[in-house]
Parts: C-alpha cells; structure tokens; sequence
C-alpha cells in the first residue's frame, strides 16, 4: 500500500496520523509526509520564550525566517526517520494563506500524481465559514485530488490518478455509535499501542514549539488515549473516511472478535505512558 499524508505543517501528521504511519512503516508500506507549509509561523514558542528571558540567547532571538523554516524542517525529518518514514516532502509555502491560492493546488496535485499513493490521510476541514490554515490545506488537497483525477495522460502528459481512500483527522467527536451524534462521528480507529513509544520520541522532536518533554506525554494520554477508550485500546488515532466502502460480505474485524465486554474497561489502561523514556 502507498500511504499519503498531507498536513498544513510540519508536525501535523506526527500527532495526528503519527502512530498509524509508523504501523504501515513497519508492514513495509510506502509511506510519505507531505507538510504543506514551512511552519515557520507557527507555534514560536521557543523564539519568543526564549525573549522573556534575563539574558535571552542572541541566536535564537535574532533567528531568520531561513533559519527557523530549516528547524523546522530538521525537526519534521528526525520525527519521520522515528516513525520509519524515509520519504518526506516540504512544499514550503508560507504559513499565512488566507485562502485557497490556485498555485499551491497545483503544487499538491504535482505531488499527489508523482506518488500515486492509494489512501491519502489529512485533515477533517471543520470551519468553512471561518477556516485556519488546516482546514484551507485540507480544502486545497481536495481540489488537489480532482485536478489530478482529470489528468489525460495523452493531453496532460501526466498519469491519471484515483484516490482509493481518503481518512480525516481532528473531528473531535469519538461517540462509539451512529446514533449518539446522528452520524457525525470518527467512524475509524487505528490501535496505535504498538507503535505508541514511537510516536512519543517523534513529539518530542518539535523542540522549537515546546511538544517535547511533558507535553508528548499529555498530549498522548489525553488525546490518543481517549481515542483509545473509545475504541477499546490503550491508544488509537481516530478517523473519518471520505468513501463508502464495499466488501463481499459483512465485516468484522479481529478487534471486536476478541473483544470482552466485562473486561473491555481494564484493557485500555495496561500501559503507564510515562515509564516510556525519551
């Protein structure tokens, strides 16, 4: 399987999706980050702590645009090599769209058809009326998909391209029924418990936004891990799927096989996150 991820910043796809590509990594999967934006403007927490100090360091507090852009890119790298995943892709573009720009859809439909990945994971668009960047990168790879699903090979030169799959993040809603929230619901969950310590280390990578140390640990227990309450796992990263799927007959996975009821609630809280080291 070729696995996509397209997110608006450098560490979008480590909490969002981290867990779920280091799994596919690991099967042998062809797995590629795509970070839409440099990230440069985005959670500065390191430059402008850094400024409150007494005695703040020059370097930091005189830091470039170039400068702080390679951070954040060496940051992305070391979280991604974590994660087993060798391919990654910085478009660039500056973190400050107010809008959909028709050039940076062309860029991600470049991307897109260069790859030919067979799902793509991003992130779930929640505020048309009032978007941030996440949602306009979601709305622009969206676009991105139906330029390059228009592709002519003999008129464009470019390979016709069909998106099997496309999984959402960031819907925070995990009611475990259809009926609960009428159908709005995360209607995938990915056990990450696995791969969990790798997903820590890759957190903890983004210094420069202040994601290491204790704000991996909380940000895993308290986001992946009621995820994972919801699903019935210690930790789980959450989805909306874009298609209806078809199968030959009724599934049922080898999740809610095993599943016991009157022990589901001790199941998902084996692990202690923070005997993991960093």
């Amino acid at each position: 399987m070729k696995v996509m991820a397209i997110y608006a910043h450098p560490a979008d796809p480590v909490t969002d999706c981290g867990g779920t590509l280091a799994l596919h990594a690991a099967r042998g999967d062809e797995v590629t980050i795509v970070s839409v934006t440099h990230g440069g403007r985005i959670h500065p927490n390191m430059l402008l702590e850094e400024r409150r100090k007494a005695n703040p360091d020059a370097a930091l507090v005189s830091a470039t645009r170039e400068e702080v852009v390679a951070l954040k890119r060496r940051e992305l790298l070391e979280a991604a090599a974590i994660l087993g995943v060798s391919n990654v892709i910085t478009l660039d573009e500056d973190d400050n769209h107010v809008g959909v720009e028709a050039e940076t859809v062309h860029r991600i439909a470049k991307t897109i058809a260069s790859v030919q990945p067979d799902v793509i994971l991003t992130d779930y668009p929640l505020n048309a009326a009032q978007p941030d960047t996440h949602t306009l990168a979601t709305v622009m790879v969206l676009s991105a998909l139906r330029e390059v699903s228009m592709y002519v090979e003999n008129l464009d030169n470019k390979p016709q391209t069909h998106i099997k799959q496309i999984y959402m993040t960031k819907l925070p809603t995990t009611a475990r029924d259809a009926l609960s929230l009428y159908g709005v619901r995360n209607d995938l969950f990915i056990d990450i418990t696995p791969v969990v310590d790798k997903k820590l280390r890759a957190m903890h990578c983004f210094k420069s936004q202040g994601y290491d140390g204790d704000f991996a640990y909380k940000f895993i227990e308290s986001h992946d891990g009621d995820r994972g309450r919801s699903a019935g796992v210690n930790f789980a990263e959450a989805y909306v799927r874009m298609y209806n799927e078809t199968h030959a007959a009724l599934p049922l996975t080898e999740h809610a096989k095993r599943k016991d009821a009157l022990t589901a609630h001790r199941d998902y809280a084996t692990i202690n996150l923070r005997s993991i080291p960093l």
